[in-house]
């Protein structure tokens, strides 16, 4: 028996209503007069239908006249775990709802220019010692008590105390922390800080809120749910599937927020309109939504993460322990063609290719290096591996395994690279893994000849957790075990220079020891998929760089507003 899925009966449904709306231009010049009665009732019919419909997509968007407000409905893929203010995010949904109820001292653009938030202004002085920070008067919690330096204090006070190991209570303990007024807070360190945004990345807790509870509470309880927010929206409903923000401040583009995350959340969610947007979504995905006139995709490239290899320095396969084969790799890999197939940028060294820090020279020097990639297989004895006979008929053959956690894109650019060397007598055995295997086995143990993985930076250019020797061993992030003085020499000055010239030198060195090595293959930008209702929601504005996935929420604008458009555009 023929099944139809709930979002194939609705399509279907779709279509059956445009054919009967369209019904009296497109038929009655072809009828009798006696058929008259009977096309008058399927008239009648079709606009019944029609209301009907107009009605169920009245009630997706929750619209209504008087409020002239769309509501966002956004299906996400991993339910929320934490919206305490500072408490460790554990996934990207935690993420975007704290984006959405708390501010910062400081704030990013989507290209990473670092701006004032809380902050009316700053300035450095002492040569990057000594910070003074000017809050602004008119920033409110939603109870409307005033945001002031004790919210500040309390905020690294709770920091400092609780979540010692981390990087920013460690460079708040060395500092000499004062409050001259109600607005103005001041930092004094004995040496400088070139990136002090990056240890200051979290949102600012309400003191008169949180200084009831105890110690336990604020440590371990990440169910604590505010009553306030600083941000333009406001926590109105929460279980760990649904969470609905409301209005708070004008500027606030829709009514109310809602992320539902659910098992039956995917892409026929979308076309069935039980949502009005999905984040995150995976190319397969993105394919089967392709041709959906109502529904569009939008790619969000994380302007300073980058998808590559990285090659593991201990391990025993004698072709990727030849330093002019990690050349080889590199020039090897069309960029250009896999940016096109995933809808994104080629990346081609740890920075971006618009970054002061970009070293140009260096890469065109390896792009255009010469390479006998036939001479290197020669010199390179062969290894014994039950892939040679699938690939090569043989029991020996040039073989690398290329571990790919499980991923669509990540599978696309490793069947891309097993082509091209393959073609070249060089076998790639793909070992696809799961998460679990590989934060629980693959990368405590550097237990991979060579990983497909993004690297993940920040704003600031210091790479010194994955580059500097004394990070190698797990949990530090240097998984290559890339061992270099002059590498280290350049972190650590890159570090103490609070010169922004001063300090591109010294990373632009970094890049030259890097590409000495080869141990890491940068390929590409990595892209975050958001498909969305085009005819509810919009995408407005420069909105194709992105330095985390939640800026999205910079972007995304109700089409109209008033009355919302219904399942085939008609108003």
């Amino acid at each position: 028996m023929l099944q139809l899925s709930k979002s194939s009966i609705t399509q279907k449904f779709f279509e059956l209503r445009d054919a009967l709306v369209a019904y009296p231009d497109a038929v009655v010049a072809r009828v009798s007069m006696q058929n008259k009665k009977f096309f008058t009732v399927l008239g009648v019919l079709a606009a019944v239908l029609t209301l009907l419909l107009r009605l169920h997509a009245t009630t997706l968007v929750r619209d209504k006249k008087e409020t002239g407000k769309v509501i966002l409905k956004e299906g996400v893929k991993e339910r929320v775990y934490v919206i305490h203010p500072i408490l460790i995010n554990v996934t990207q949904t935690d993420r975007d709802i704290k984006f959405l109820l708390y501010r910062r001292l400081l704030t990013l653009s989507s290209t990473g220019q670092v701006l004032p938030d809380l902050l009316a202004a700053w300035k450095t002085s002492a040569g990057g010692k000594k910070y003074t920070f000017y809050l602004r008067k008119d920033a409110r919690w939603s109870d409307n008590t005033p945001i002031t330096a004790r919210d500040v204090l309390f905020t690294f006070n709770v920091i400092k105390r609780y979540y010692a190991e981390t990087s920013s209570a460690q460079l708040l303990k060395t500092a000499k922390i004062t409050s001259p007024s109600d607005y103005i807070v001041r930092l004094e360190f004995e040496a400088p800080v070139a990136n002090l945004w990056d240890y200051l990345d979290f949102p600012i807790m309400a003191q008169h809120y949180y200084e009831s509870y105890n110690p336990d509470q604020l440590l371990y309880e990440g169910f604590l749910i505010p009553s306030l927010s600083s941000g333009n929206y406001i926590l109105k409903e929460y279980t760990p599937r649904r969470v609905l923000l409301v209005k708070r401040h004008n500027p606030a583009p829709f009514k109310e927020i809602e992320f539902i995350s659910t098992k039956i959340n995917n892409w026929q969610s979308l076309i069935a309109r039980d949502i009005t947007s999905l984040s995150d979504i995976t190319l397969e995905e993105e394919q089967k939504l392709a041709g959906v006139p109502y529904i569009t995709v939008h790619h969000f490239i994380k302007y300073y993460d980058f998808v590559g290899f990285f090659i593991n320095s201990h391990n025993l396969n004698p072709l990727l322990r030849d330093q002019e084969f990690r050349y080889a790799l590199y020039k090897l890999i069309d960029r250009n063609q896999l940016a096109k197939l995933l809808g994104t940028q080629p990346a081609y060294s740890i920075y971006h290719q618009n970054s002061q820090f970009y070293n140009e020279p260096v890469v065109q020097q390896y792009l255009n290096k010469n390479i006998d990639v036939k001479g290197i297989l020669k010199r390179i004895p062969k290894r014994k591996h039950e892939y040679c006979k699938k690939a090569f008929n043989t029991e020996y053959c040039h073989l690398i395994v290329l571990t790919v956690p499980k991923n669509p894109e990540f599978r696309l650019i490793a069947e891309t690279l097993r082509e091209r060397l393959q073609k070249l007598g060089i076998g790639v055995h793909i070992k696809e893994v799961n998460r679990t295997q590989l934060h629980g086995e693959i990368i405590p143990m550097r237990d991979y000849e060579m990983l497909l993985l993004t690297l993940s930076t920040n704003v600031d250019p210091d790479q010194y957790v994955f580059w500097h020797s004394s990070q190698t061993e797990y949990p530090g992030k240097n998984i290559v075990g890339l061992q270099s003085r002059r590498a280290d020499r350049y972190l650590i000055r890159g570090r103490i220079l609070t010169n922004p010239q001063e300090r591109a030198k010294e990373y632009q060195k970094l890049q030259e020891v890097l590409f000495e090595y080869m141990y890491f293959v940068p390929l590409i930008h990595p892209v975050y998929r958001y498909a969305y209702l085009n005819d509810v929601i919009k995408i407005e504005g420069e909105a194709k760089f992105v330095v985390e996935p939640q800026q999205r929420f910079l972007y995304i604008k109700p089409l109209h507003q008033g009355w919302q458009r219904g399942p085939i555009g008609r108003k």
